[in-house]
């Protein structure tokens, strides 16, 4: 469309025609089929021959500018344009807030459809990974046959137990005349001690239940024995044992973390080799 189909025209009131006043005026852009169609209405004055360019003529008119402007009337190009670029503007913020809206529920779905995994199953593999440990066995009978070769002292941790003064012997290592073969009640080997054999249990306690025993060179040797509670002594008692006797100690001695036992005195047997205060010992039955 060109601006040539257009007249610009300056409408003023009646009242102001009168006045000469231009300050109510309003400045127009009318097609020239609206002139024409009002050309021959009285109400319409026209200047004085006031040309602005070949195609555009100045009219004043006197009635409202509703009067004048029909269905006819077209805007200027400039005018179109902006109304355009505003539609335009207004129907691409309405596609980004509905994408928007679409996206947040589109990621709504997601969310719901893949939750986020927990961590439950890499700490839970940690946890295994260190929870490996080593687990004695905290057996009832001690025969003192798997600890190894003869004059070894007795490992603590054996039986759950800490020692002292407490070896192993072959019960043969003297042939058969001596206590040692009496003692033995499982074979190979059997215990000995000469001074104090100590045995306790950390931070628990056990019952003493019974031991098999024999004088190694002295017969009426005495043994005392004693059970303590942390320090304190629970149970105390004392025998004589004989080189070709076996006895069963028999203490059923219970809420106790030690045991000692003390070998002294006793008269050397004529028909052994060996000498010295010895007490050999096998099969010693406990509770934890």
């Amino acid at each position: 469309m060109k601006n040539s189909r257009f007249t610009h025209v300056t409408i003023t009131p009646r009242s102001e025609i009168a006045e000469h006043s231009n300050n109510t005026q309003a400045h127009i852009i009318v097609h020239p089929s609206v002139i024409e169609k009002h050309s021959n209405l009285p109400e319409i004055l026209f200047s004085k021959t006031s040309l602005l360019s070949s195609n555009h003529q100045k009219h004043i008119i006197s009635e409202p500018i509703s009067s004048v402007i029909s269905k006819d009337t077209e805007l200027s190009p400039q005018s179109n344009h902006q109304a355009s670029t505003n539609k335009l503007w207004i129907i691409s913020l309405a596609i980004i807030l509905v994408t928007a809206g679409l996206l947040a529920l589109f990621i709504g779905i997601y969310a719901l459809m893949h939750p986020v995994k927990s961590m439950t199953t890499a700490t839970t593999m940690t946890t295994t990974t260190s929870s490996t440990t080593t687990t004695t066995t905290c057996q009832s009978l001690l025969d003192f046959d798997t600890i190894g070769t003869s004059y070894t002292p007795v490992p603590n941790g054996y039986g759950c137990f800490q020692w002292s003064g407490a070896t192993v012997l072959q019960y043969l290592t003297f042939g058969t005349l001596s206590g040692y073969n009496t003692a033995v009640s499982s074979v190979p080997f059997v215990i000995y001690t000469s001074t104090t054999l100590t045995m306790s249990i950390v931070n628990a306690t056990f019952t003493m239940n019974s031991s098999m025993a024999a004088s190694a060179w002295n017969d009426n040797l005495n043994v005392s024995i004693s059970g303590l509670l942390h320090g304190v002594t629970m149970q105390a008692t004392s025998l004589l044992l004989q080189v070709f006797t076996k006895t069963n100690i028999t203490l059923n001695w219970s809420g106790i973390d030690t045991m000692t036992l003390t070998t002294g005195g006793g008269t050397h047997n004529t028909n052994v080799g060996g000498t010295g205060e010895f007490v050999a010992i096998d099969n010693m039955l406990v509770a934890h």
